[in-house]
């Protein structure tokens, strides 16, 4: 858990925008694990901001 927090304060917009354009020029190539990947890459985003703002 410590890791991934880790890795998550590291490059969290750029990673989230550069898996955000790759999903987007693959069209409709879309697989469901990376659609689940993004939303928890974007859940895990949303719970450090909330963490940190109390």
């Amino acid at each position: 858990m410590k890791r991934t927090i880790a890795i998550l304060r590291k490059g969290t917009q750029t990673k989230g925008l550069y898996s955000l354009k790759h999903i987007t020029m693959k069209n409709k190539n879309i697989t469901l694990s990376e659609i689940g990947l993004f939303l928890s890459c974007i859940l895990m985003i949303a719970a450090l901001l909330y963490i940190r703002a109390n």
